[in-house]
């Protein structure tokens, strides 16, 4: 966006407007609109058609740049298609365009096609599924040269198998030095 992005714990999203005085407005206050707090963010993440905010104990927002809709993305248990937990951390774009957000409660994707009407498909842990993801609280995320997708959590590592859309999780069983992964 051309300019410098911060996002704050009680302070919402900030950004620098004049970098040489060191003015900063407030997102809301960019946008015009009261209508949600945005107070704890974890992380920022643009891409073609918006702004997506990670903000903790709120939820996903979701900025429509064009039209300048500010939509709130909260958990309800009810809906099969809604975020995994309203305490996201981490947001990555993925090469092919899809939308990936860790949490503290899941991981949730939301396919390219889909962000136009937020669509969440929702990963947790299972005792019953050895392929599932081994932990709720997801670290971090990232796509190596060969488009494969990783997933740090707190029980291991783990790749995400897009043929079985399940995971591959690597632990201290296969060499690593502890199964708590950071980045």
């Amino acid at each position: 966006e051309g300019r410098l992005w911060v996002g704050t714990w009680a302070g919402g999203v900030n950004i620098l407007l004049d970098e040489e005085k060191g003015i900063f407005t407030n997102f809301k206050d960019w946008i015009k609109n009261d209508t949600y707090p945005i107070q704890h963010v974890f992380d920022i993440h643009f891409d073609e058609n918006y702004i997506w905010i990670a903000a903790f104990d709120e939820g996903l927002y979701r900025y429509n740049k064009k039209t300048a809709e500010l939509r709130l993305f909260k958990n309800n248990e009810n809906d099969p298609d809604g975020i995994s937990s309203n305490q996201p951390l981490r947001i990555f774009e993925d090469s092919n365009k899809n939308l990936w957000i860790g949490s503290q409660s899941g991981l949730s994707v939301i396919q390219s096609k889909d962000k136009a009407i937020g669509k969440f498909k929702v990963y947790r842990p299972s005792d019953l599924d050895p392929n599932s993801i081994p932990s709720n609280y997801i670290q971090q995320i990232f796509e190596d040269h060969k488009q494969n997708i990783w997933i740090a959590t707190e029980k291991g590592l783990s790749r995400y198998v897009p043929e079985g859309d399940n995971f591959l999780t690597f632990t201290q069983k296969d060499g690593l030095p502890v199964n708590e992964i950071n980045s």
